[in-house]
């Protein structure tokens, strides 16, 4: 669909969304293989995502080979995908951003045809929890899953990961001194170079 004729796909999208058909896109397998034989200028190899968003149309991201020669680098995580997906369809607004989440959750269990998707009372208690403030920060820093839950239960989790910020404290109470005939050393240097660029708090 994504080297369809713009007034066709137009045409078909009505037909698509009467029919009720739902769209799973991979991206990271689709901006890989599709178009790598094109020259240039290459296709993006992916469907229309955001037309088919526009229109109506149920449209989900998935991913087909893991790991496998067609796609050596996958690893299941569908943060990931998502982020690749939102690049090449072009959905970069902090809306779309935030509603492109839908396209690994609720659209995906409409595809599947779920009936006790979502956080309620009676459905199944199958989830993940993400070390994140929301879905944006969850997506933009691609965190790890902290605790995957089946049935209620815990099945796995991961330790988080634990950032020491060296440089604010390296030399901060020290002040360059003049060496080597009015030189600064190696030491003094660096010392302020990071001071210039901020890296360290001057004394």
């Amino acid at each position: 669909m994504h080297s369809y004729n713009g007034a066709y796909t137009s045409r078909l999208f009505r037909l698509l969304k009467m029919s009720g058909i739902n769209f799973v896109a991979n991206p990271l397998v689709n901006i890989h293989l599709q178009g790598r034989f094109d020259t240039y200028p290459k296709r993006r190899g992916i469907t229309r995502v955001k037309e088919m968003l526009e229109s109506g149309i149920n449209v989900c991201f998935g991913h087909d080979d893991v790991f496998d020669p067609w796609y050596p680098l996958g690893t299941a995580n569908m943060l990931q995908v998502l982020h690749m997906g939102l690049h090449v369809c072009q959905l970069m607004g902090y809306g779309q951003i935030n509603d492109g989440l839908n396209l690994i959750t609720h659209h995906s269990a409409r595809t599947l045809n779920l009936q006790d998707y979502g956080i309620a009372a009676g459905n199944s208690a199958n989830l993940i929890i993400l070390p994140a403030e929301n879905g944006f920060d969850a997506l933009r820093r691609q965190v790890p899953v902290r605790y995957s839950v089946r049935g209620g239960k815990v099945i796995a989790s991961t330790k988080p990961a634990q950032t020491t910020q060296l440089a604010a404290y390296i030399w901060s109470s020290q002040k360059p001194s003049i060496t080597n005939g009015n030189r600064l050393g190696y030491r003094e240097r660096s010392l302020c170079r990071m001071r210039r660029e901020h890296l360290i708090r001057p004394t």
